[in-house]
C-alpha cells in the first residue's frame, strides 16, 4: 500500500523539470569562472526571445528561468521558496 507511485498534476511535473533544471544550470555555472555566468543567462535570454518571436511562450518561459538560474549561481536549489 506505501510502495504506490505518487500522483502528480501535469502542472508539477512541469514545475519539478523546471525546477530541476534550473538547479543543473547553477551546477554548471558553478564550474565556470564568475564572469562566465552572466554570458550564460545572457545567451539564455537571447534564445527566450528568440522563441517569444517565433510563438512559443512555454520555452521563452522556460529559457528565462534557465537564465535567472545562471545569474543565481551561487544559490542552492529552492532559495527562492
Amino acid at each position: 500500500m506505501g510502495n504506490e507511485p505518487q500522483k502528480i498534476s501535469a502542472g508539477e511535473g512541469f514545475n519539478a523539470l523546471v525546477d530541476a533544471m534550473g538547479t543543473l544550470v547553477q551546477v554548471f555555472c558553478r564550474h565556470l569562472p564568475p564572469e562566465a555566468g552572466p554570458q550564460v543567462a545572457n545567451e539564455l535570454e537571447r534564445l527566450a526571445r528568440v522563441c517569444g518571436i517565433n510563438g512559443k511562450a512555454a520555452s521563452a518561459m522556460l529559457l528565462n528561468d534557465l537564465a535567472e538560474a545562471a545569474r543565481s549561481r551561487n544559490d542552492g536549489p529552492d532559495t527562492k521558496h
